[in-house]
């Protein structure tokens, strides 16, 4: 082989040499990425208390946003109605947490398939959720697809607006439901504290349930029976005194939007220790809607050697009793309190499950049998 051929081969396998090695040396500073580790909002953990609106869209489910005014967070696709604050201080110290991994692509044609696509297209399943604090927007985020734990974990996203999508640590998933959003949460009365349950509907037939005592187990059914019929077995009239138990909503509106003039069953809940909630259930927009408010009653006379002997018990048998069950006269004027503040000015459409509750009816809570 000639000398100067020789050189030439020699020069060339030197350049492919060091374009190999530049490719391998740019491939290690991509793979040891500066960011990885970083936050993806620096600052932001430090701010979070600051921030008063937040703002979640999806395609599939729209938008749901809530604002802090005067320290109180109110969802504003339903008039302000207050939200769920645990839920959202979860779901933003979780934003302001979010740690990158390392960069992915910055290919949109790639976006869907760690779905971090912009919304707009109806195929686009990306999660978009804004933070701001004032005027300022301090998190606009798309995020994607989460990363199953198998194959390492994380969730790909990617700040609006940038080409750049990323894997980061954690599964972060806004909340995305209104339902979620709010606050569902409008009473809880403990069933052990009720003393009698009163509904009148509309054509004038009532069915009232009661107990005798704070200590006695048996309901009884107050009406008499149609002939030929009887009251059903007190378990099986139970459940109509647990309305108040857990009540909750699955949709709010302001009441003056529901006519309640001629409700459609109008409801009484009387407790052993003086509360009284009062409900009245109107039919509007294909759905049953409710109103309620309490006030004070007159406690049982046998109530209060209960909470008396409640000061005395050891915590083992204290806990889950009905001592502890049944409230004080200062505790139930704080319940009255509470339960007025809440709904006071509201309508509900609670759940299916206490909408059929509360129209009961005396056919529902009687059977065939001997009348006596």
């Amino acid at each position: 082989m000639k000398l100067r051929s020789f050189l030439f081969l020699l020069v060339l396998t030197a350049a492919t040499a060091a374009a190999a090695i530049a490719v391998l040396v740019d491939e290690r500073i991509r793979s040891s990425d500066p960011v990885a580790g970083a936050m993806l909002y620096p600052g932001l953990l430090d701010r979070v208390n600051d921030i008063d609106f937040v703002e979640v869209s999806t395609m599939v489910d729209g938008t749901v946003s809530a604002r802090r005014e005067d320290g109180r967070w109110a969802v504003a696709q339903r008039h302000g109605y207050p939200a769920d604050f645990d839920m959202l201080k979860r779901m933003l110290y979780d934003l302001a947490r979010i740690e990158l991994i390392e960069p992915r692509t910055s290919r949109p044609a790639l976006y869907p398939k760690i779905r971090v696509e912009d919304l707009g297209d109806n195929s686009a399943e990306s999660i978009r959720i804004v933070a701001k604090i004032g005027e300022e927007t301090v998190a606009d985020l798309l995020v994607g697809l989460a990363r199953p734990e198998e194959t390492g974990g994380g969730v790909f996203l990617r700040k609006s607006g940038e080409a750049q999508s990323w894997l980061a640590k954690g599964g972060f998933q806004p909340v995305q439901l209104l339902t979620r959003f709010l606050d569902r949460n409008i009473a809880n009365v403990e069933q052990r504290r009720i003393y009698r349950t009163h509904l009148i509907h509309a054509d004038g037939e009532t069915v009232t349930v009661s107990r005798a005592g704070p200590e006695e187990m048996a309901w009884i059914l107050e009406e008499p029976p149609p002939p030929g019929h009887k009251a059903k077995a007190g378990h099986e009239l139970s459940p109509l005194t647990s309305w108040l138990d857990f009540l909750i909503f699955d949709d709010v509106r302001p009441a003056a939007e529901v006519d309640f003039s001629k409700p459609l069953v109008t409801g009484r809940f009387e407790t052993f220790d003086g509360l009284v909630v009062e409900a009245d259930m109107a039919a509007q927009d294909g759905s049953h809607w409710v109103a309620l408010a309490a006030s004070p009653g007159a406690p049982d006379p046998r109530v209060q050697p209960l909470l008396d002997a409640r000061r005395t018990m050891e915590a083992g048998k204290l806990e889950g009793s009905l001592q502890m069950a049944l409230k004080t006269p200062d505790e139930v004027a704080t319940e009255i309190d509470e339960i007025n503040a809440t709904a006071g000015g509201w309508a509900y459409r609670v759940t299916d499950y206490k909408t059929d509750k509360f129209r009961t009816r005396l056919a529902d809570v009687t059977e065939a049998g001997d009348e006596n």
